[in-house]
């Protein structure tokens, strides 16, 4: 193993360590209490499309990347569904 590669895969390894969900089933599941499932659905295929992953990372980076970014816009959804509801 040369040390460009050992650091590419120890950088890969710190930045999943930082993923809350291992699938999208799991990001679903976790956020279907909170939201109606249409909407968990729009996110998510509306995050797929306008996805660009980072430059030289693995499948498995991108899978994580991508699972974090519907997380962090399904987390703004809830917030938002709280904020309506509080002022109703």
């Amino acid at each position: 193993m040369d040390t460009q590669s050992g650091k590419q895969e120890g950088a890969a390894e710190r930045r999943s360590l930082g993923y809350a969900f291992a699938s999208r089933r799991a990001l679903v599941g976790f956020f279907s209490d909170a939201l109606d499932p249409h909407v968990i659905e729009e996110t998510v295929r509306s995050i797929e499309t306008s996805f660009v992953p980072r430059k030289e990372s693995s499948r498995k980076e991108r899978k994580f990347q991508l699972l974090k970014k519907c997380e962090l816009a399904l987390i703004r959804k809830v917030r938002e569904t709280e904020e309506g509801a509080g002022n109703g």
